[in-house]
C-alpha cells in the first residue's frame, strides 16, 4: 500500500514548480540565442563567409562539457547537439535553402 504523506506532496510541488521556472527561462535563453543567430547570419553574409563553422561548434561543446560532472555530461552534450542541429536548420530557413 502506498503512504500519501501531505509533506513529500509539498517538496514534489515545490521541486516540479522550480523545474518549471528553470525550464521558462531555458525557454527565454533559446529564444536569444535564436535571434543572436538571426544576427550573426546577417553579419556572415555581408562578409560572404561561410555559415556553418564546424570548429566553433567543436569549441561549443568542449566549452559546455568543461568541468561538468562525469554522470551528466554526455546528457548535456546531447542537449547541445539538438540546439545546434535546430540552429542549422533554423539558419538554412532564413537563407531559403
Amino acid at each position: 500500500m502506498i503512504q500519501h504523506s501531505p509533506e513529500l506532496e509539498k517538496k514534489l510541488n515545490d521541486l516540479r514548480n522550480k523545474i518549471d521556472d528553470i525550464d521558462f527561462k531555458i525557454r527565454e535563453l533559446l529564444l536569444e540565442r535564436f535571434q543572436l543567430v538571426e544576427r550573426i547570419i546577417q553579419i556572415k553574409k555581408e562578409l560572404s563567409s561561410e555559415l556553418f563553422d564546424n570548429k566553433r561548434e567543436i569549441d561549443i561543446y568542449n566549452m559546455i562539457i568543461k568541468d561538468l560532472p562525469s554522470e551528466v555530461a554526455a546528457s548535456i552534450k546531447n542537449i547541445f547537439e539538438q540546439i545546434i542541429i535546430e540552429s542549422r536548420s533554423f539558419q538554412k530557413k532564413r537563407l531559403g535553402n
